[in-house]
Parts: C-alpha cells; sequence; structure tokens
C-alpha cells in the first residue's frame, strides 16, 4: 500500500452530521447551506459527504455503484515519493529534466499513482496504463492557465515504475526553477463507490436536500462528475482519473494534518492548484501509454 489512508472515522466523529443541522437551525440559515458538499476539498467535506450518503440509506440505495479511490489533499511532502501529489519533489529518476519546445524547463504539476488503485481499474490494458506513476508537466503558455489540448497550458505526461530507490531519484537541488508554481499538497486515500444514476433526495424538518452520488474531488476511478459536459471530452479517450482544484475553506482542519491554518479560513492567497474557478482536469487513457486531458470549471 502506498498512500496513506483517510481515517474516515476520525473526521466522521468530529463533524457529526447533527451538529452541523444544530448549527445551521440555530443559525436560521438559508435551505442551500444545508446541502451536500459540492466540493470535498478537506476532512469536513468528506466526513459530511459520507454521512449525508449514509442518511439516504447508503450504496445500497443509490443504485449501480463503480469503484472509486477518492484522494484527499493534505498539505507538504508526502512520507513516500510515490504517492499522489500536487507539486513538491517527483518520483522521478535523476536524468535530464523535460522542456518544452523552445527548450525551457517544465513546472511540475503532480503526479498520480495507480498502484493502490489496479484492482478497481480492472478492465484497463497496461498498453493504456503502462505504469504506476503518472507524473504531469506544463509549460507556462497563456500564463499557465490549462483549459484543453488545444488552446492554455500545454501538459506533458511521463510513466515510471514503483521501486526506485532515494538516492535514485531527483533531489530537489538538481529540479530546475519551476515557472509554476504551486504549493506543495499530497492525497491520502479513500475508498468508495460512485453511483451515476442521479441524486438521492434527503429530507430534514421540511427542507429537501440533494445528495449527488458521485464526488466533486481528486479520484482515480469512479466516473467523471462533469462541470460543462461530456461533448468537450469526445475522441480524448478513456477516463480513469482527474484531479480537483484545492480549496479547503475551514476554521480548523482545513487538511488532515493542519489543526488551524494560519493563512485563516479563506485559503486564496496560498496558491494552492486552482484550476480555472474550483474547476477540474479529468484524465484519459489513450493507449500506447498516452493521455488526453481537459479541464473544466463551473
Amino acid at each position: 500500500m502506498v498512500h496513506p489512508i483517510v481515517d474516515i472515522d476520525r473526521w466522521v466523529a468530529r463533524n457529526p452530521l447533527s451538529a452541523k443541522w444544530a448549527r445551521l437551525d440555530a443559525e436560521g440559515a438559508k435551505e442551500f447551506r444545508y446541502y451536500a458538499p459540492s466540493d470535498i476539498a478537506s476532512p469536513r467535506d468528506l466526513a459530511l459527504m459520507e454521512q449525508m450518503r449514509e442518511a439516504v440509506g447508503g450504496a445500497a440505495a443509490m443504485g449501480a455503484g463503480v469503484p472509486v479511490d477518492v484522494l484527499l489533499p493534505a498539505l507538504g511532502e508526502p512520507p513516500r515519493r510515490e504517492v499522489s501529489k500536487i507539486a513538491g519533489l517527483p518520483y522521478r529518476p535523476r536524468g535530464p529534466w523535460p522542456v518544452d519546445a523552445a527548450g525551457k524547463p517544465l513546472s511540475f504539476l503532480g503526479q498520480l499513482c495507480l498502484a493502490d488503485s489496479r484492482d478497481l481499474l480492472v478492465g484497463y490494458s497496461r498498453d493504456e496504463l503502462p505504469g504506476n506513476v503518472l507524473l504531469i508537466f506544463q509549460d507556462d503558455t497563456d500564463d499557465g492557465l490549462i483549459w484543453n489540448e488545444a488552446s492554455g497550458s500545454r501538459l506533458y505526461f511521463e510513466w515510471h515504475s514503483l521501486g526506485l530507490a532515494e538516492d535514485e531519484l531527483v533531489s530537489a537541488a538538481e529540479m530546475p526553477e519551476q515557472p509554476i508554481t504551486w504549493t506543495p499538497t499530497y492525497f491520502e486515500r479513500h475508498r468508495s463507490t460512485e453511483h451515476p444514476g442521479g441524486c438521492s433526495m434527503l429530507r430534514y424538518r421540511d427542507i429537501e436536500i440533494e445528495v449527488c452520488g458521485c464526488y466533486w474531488a481528486s479520484k482515480i476511478g469512479g466516473v467523471p462528475v462533469w462541470q460543462q459536459g461530456e461533448d468537450e471530452a469526445e475522441g480524448l479517450g478513456r477516463y480513469f482519473a482527474c484531479l480537483h482544484s484545492i480549496n479547503p475553506c475551514e476554521d480548523e482542519y482545513p487538511f488532515p494534518n493542519v489543526p488551524l491554518p494560519p493563512w485563516g479560513r479563506l485559503p486564496y492567497s496560498q496558491n494552492f492548484l486552482m484550476l480555472g474557478d474550483v474547476g477540474t482536469l479529468y484524465l484519459f487513457a489513450r493507449g500506447r501509454g498516452e493521455i488526453g486531458w481537459l479541464m473544466q470549471c463551473a
């Protein structure tokens, strides 16, 4: 096992759904405040989402399911280099750094480690997903804005296998200056299912709350939750994973390893991965190890 596992019981105990209801009732909150989290960026988001899913009857009541590994961000560098992450030190052997067509070093956007998720990617061949660690780099075209393969910053991909020793990996001192810098975060893993058949309705008092069967989150497997529409993905290949913007707006535990955010409740100046307006980067397997990709934001 590569990734740390989300301690979901801890976060549910710390963020009981009953406390959310009581607080909103006391505040006289508007109805939309009772809804399930639209984005999974913090332990609280995930804990509330899981409790709402259980409240509507759990997986058995939500229709046909697709297994998924939800990726919950934590701050800083992971305990192991191969863990899925944003920025920081890549799981990459020493050697020439990738460059763009003009010879300028690319920026390391992040990596996804599929090793823990191979059992839910059984329909994909080694031709489609030939390695266990996918590295993602970007150039700074269009000020680093990521849109699609035809516009914005271009993305570049490398596959690597597990088993590299620490002294074989590139060090921080050996990395070139990054034209685009994101704050390093890494991911803990939470195994669940997604239910694309639609949303379930949860009733609290006289309020009907829509609980989506899918996660707006970084994840491996599962199904894509489109922010603009499925038609934009035509011809890109078979979806297998996505990276979602990191936007933990919390007073405490914005990340599992940060009890109190020194930046305050709003993280907007911290340079966490932000794709447009809280967008999602969808990744597709094309065969021969090639990756199709698309970013959408609401």
